[in-house]
């Protein structure tokens, strides 16, 4: 893109630097965004007069520093500008950042606003009491839509460049993959542990390894929710509520969405045409998928499916990055 050329990133006491700049200068850029976070100095995009706000995230699993646009601010920058884009709306997302946290051991954890443990009376049947959340504390929570933004940022997926190949699905499973270890972990659950992200698995071993993610007893009988990331295939009624089916799961293979807000969610995002979606009707992008799926007992108990209980639907362009994320 142009604006590479032309916009300038300014950080006080060091200068203005062009964005195509800092972009081929990783270590040069980690260093100036390093000085900006560590002496409380806000980065400026200078693409109009008087420049914009930015942010400088910290990642401290790999002791990384990136440069990201504030919330809500994309509408503030130059139509031209890498960092323009439409206003988020307040209910869509809290900034993932404020909802991360550094143990004294060193590991990150990220906050979400849903539960990952619950009490299914059908596969458990001791009762379980919810988890209140804590009252001592005001640390912020973020969405999935941010849990989501986090794994993109965190595997660096944010800094596609328009030289840069186009990375494949597989290409992006295994980079968010070899970025999870057991320092990273999602509401107090390690997270490469409950994060299912699905490819080419037969039905056996989807069955499998989705109930050994989700198969957690504590003595309450709670369960574990599975967080289920990938691109979606198809989206469409059937007489047991909405099926999804993601690219590259067995064709036998599909969750079922029965929870009516999160069909409004999901049907207000997706393109649907007749009430369908179908990977490939869309040109302009892909629609990545992340919700929790708990397993349920079939009705007549011959096995088990699983449930998508709360889920977003994330447009990317065709170079995977999330379109209007802040």
């Amino acid at each position: 893109m142009a604006d590479g050329d032309i916009f300038e990133i300014q950080i006080e006491h060091k200068g203005n630097f062009k964005r195509s700049y800092l972009e081929q200068h990783n270590d040069h850029a980690r260093s100036l965004y390093r000085f900006a976070k560590l002496n409380d100095i806000t980065p400026l995009c200078m693409c109009i007069e008087g420049g914009v706000d930015m942010q400088v995230a910290h990642m401290s699993k790999n002791d990384n520093y990136v440069l990201k646009r504030n919330p809500s601010s994309g509408h503030k920058h130059h139509s031209d500008c890498w960092s323009f884009g439409e206003a988020q709306q307040a209910s869509q997302t809290t900034n993932y950042i404020e909802a991360l946290i550094t143990k004294n051991d060193g590991s990150t954890d990220i906050k979400v606003d849903i539960s990952i443990l619950f009490a299914d009376t059908g596969v458990t049947p001791k009762p379980s009491l919810s988890t209140p959340r804590s009252k001592r504390t005001q640390r912020k929570l973020t969405t999935l839509k941010g849990l989501f933004e986090y794994l993109w940022a965190d595997a660096g997926l944010l800094n596609w460049e328009p030289d840069d190949k186009r990375l494949k699905y597989q290409d992006i499973r295994h980079v968010i993959a070899d970025n999870l270890n057991n320092n990273t972990s999602c509401n107090n659950q390690i997270l490469k542990d409950i994060l299912f992200i699905p490819y080419w698995e037969k039905w056996l071993t989807f069955k499998d390894m989705l109930l050994k993610k989700s198969l957690f007893t504590s003595e309450t009988g709670a369960k574990r929710r599975v967080i289920i990331l990938g691109l979606v295939n198809t989206f469409k009624a059937t007489p047991y509520g909405k099926m999804l089916k993601l690219y590259t799961i067995h064709e036998h293979t599909v969750f079922f969405i029965n929870k009516p807000s999160t069909i409004k969610r999901l049907n207000k995002t997706l393109p649907l045409i007749d009430g369908s979606y179908s990977f490939g009707q869309n040109k302009e992008g892909f629609y990545w998928f992340i919700g929790t799926a708990f397993p349920q007992l079939k009705q007549d108990k011959s096995g088990i499916t699983y449930i998508i209980d709360e889920a977003v639907i994330i447009p990317v362009s065709n170079e995977h990055v999330p379109l209007n994320s802040n």
